[in-house]
């Protein structure tokens, strides 16, 4: 049944059979993030919302309002969490023989079982251009199978009217792993244009060829993420003060505590290439930018790999 949904289109109106629908996104276009607020809503699934006999997590969307009346159910949530009390529970089902993959998206969801197809329209607001999307799972596939974890921006394009795709990221794994394991999804820019919209898409199975439903993925802890290689341990004993805001030609770096030997303040442009190094010596260091053009940057201070502050830096001429 399922199987037969009509195929995913990147530049926003997605038609497809539903297994095709997703995996498509993630091969044909081819950290908690630094602001203090997680752009991706509910990014650690503790709010959920009950609808009769199925919950949906809140600011997600999934395809249980149009099945459940088969009782069909392939998002619930899961007392098992990597961080906080609960998690999203992705499970692909069955029906009429046609598999279902358990899906949960940023977008909206719109199912015709008569028609037997569906789409993907929408997402949040979100402006930047992160390095990828890290979060946390853990996956039980049946034979074959394989989940799926798709990260979309698009841009809105009013010449032609519609929503251009700017930057896709994927994970997808066929491993089982009952720990709780780090993913990321590098994103993959395809123009310097800054995102209007962000989507994420996630799937129990990818796979068009399984034969039984009851692969599970469990998924916490979402982020976008924009520094490369850096630990989230936080020394919060070291207190760090910047300025001027916005900066021009140096910014000032100032520590409460003298730093260690290995304390390094990193710059990175938009497109997430680095483009400053440098070491932290004193209590009051002065880091002189007047080589980069103006725009926004992101920073991160670390001692041996650990992150200290990392944020937003504006140059300004």
């Amino acid at each position: 049944m399922f199987n037969k949904f009509a195929s995913l289109n990147l530049k926003q109106k997605y038609m497809n059979r539903l297994y095709t629908l997703f995996l498509l996104s993630a091969l044909m276009f081819s950290i908690k993030t630094v602001n203090a607020q997680n752009p991706i809503p509910n990014s650690s699934f503790e709010a959920w919302n009950p609808q009769g006999n199925y919950s949906d997590p809140e600011s997600w969307d999934t395809p249980n309002a149009a099945l459940s009346f088969l009782n069909v159910i392939t998002v619930s949530e899961s007392d098992d969490a990597y961080e906080g009390t609960k998690s999203i529970k992705l499970e692909t089902g069955s029906l009429f023989g046609a598999m279902i993959p358990g899906t949960a998206t940023l977008g909206e969801i719109n199912v015709d079982i008569m028609n037997m197809d569906a789409s993907i329209d929408g997402g949040v607001p979100y402006d930047e251009r992160p390095l990828r999307l890290r979060g946390f799972y853990k996956y039980a596939p049946q034979t074959g199978d394989t989940c799926a974890i798709i990260a979309l921006f698009y841009k809105y394009n009013a010449e032609t009217g519609i929503r251009d795709t700017v930057g896709v990221g994927s994970f997808l794994s066929s491993g089982s792993t009952s720990e709780w394991t780090e993913f990321s999804a590098n994103i993959d820019w395809y123009n310097a244009e800054n995102p209007d919209t962000t989507n994420i898409i996630m799937l129990s199975s990818a796979s068009m060829t399984i034969s039984s439903g009851g692969s599970q993925l469990l998924i916490d802890d979402l982020s976008y993420e924009f520094t490369v290689g850096i630990s989230d341990a936080v020394l919060s004993s070291t207190e760090v003060e910047i300025f001027p805001v916005p900066a021009k030609k140096y910014v000032n770096v100032n520590l409460n505590e003298n730093p260690q030997p290995n304390t390094v303040f990193e710059l990175y442009n938009l497109t997430g290439m680095r483009v400053l190094t440098s070491h932290l010596t004193d209590k009051n260091n002065q880091i002189i930018l007047n080589m980069l053009p103006e725009g926004i940057y992101f920073f991160s201070i670390t001692e041996s790999n650990r992150l200290i502050k990392n944020g937003k830096l504006v140059i300004s001429e």
